[in-house]
């Protein structure tokens, strides 16, 4: 490549990032004045020419904690769901290319795991609905937390 075409190309380049960096503080600025999240801050020195990102924790963290034995019913029901539809799948393959004696007890057993499946798929709907619409909300501070763990 043409020595000004390098040059250009990382003008431009230099320029796509300082518009990142601008937009980043424009969220920044945005995002601080709605919420009292962390903080991140970009800075750029001009001798170094080094990029810092300065990050600050909240005082508090919020652990949302739900009931082991839900979730594992969950799992569970997952696990089942993906065998389910893996052997309704390949039945409904051997459906379609096998000779026609077997078709009346591949379209039942094709049939029959596939109702499983939907029942399978409504259950882990209302499942999850049940595990993450109420979990159990802690509130501890920062020291605290590093304290417990």
């Amino acid at each position: 490549m043409h020595p000004s075409k390098t040059r250009a190309v990382i003008h431009s380049v230099h320029l796509i990032f300082k518009g990142i960096l601008s937009i980043l503080r424009h969220m920044v600025k945005e995002k601080n004045e709605k919420t009292s999240e962390p903080e991140v801050s970009v800075t750029e020195e001009k001798n170094t020419k080094e990029t810092h990102v300065v990050v600050e924790m909240p005082e508090e963290v919020v652990i949302k904690l739900v009931q082991e034995n839900l979730v594992k019913n969950y799992e569970t029901l997952v696990w089942l769901f993906n065998a389910s539809t893996s052997i309704a799948a390949g039945l409904w393959v051997a459906f379609i290319t096998v000779e026609p004696r077997w078709f009346t007890s591949l379209f039942f057993s094709a049939a029959g795991i596939t109702v499983l499946s939907i029942v399978l798929i409504v259950l882990i709907i209302i499942n999850r609905k049940s595990v993450f619409s109420n979990p159990v909300r802690k509130r501890m501070r920062i020291t605290e937390f590093h304290k417990v763990f």
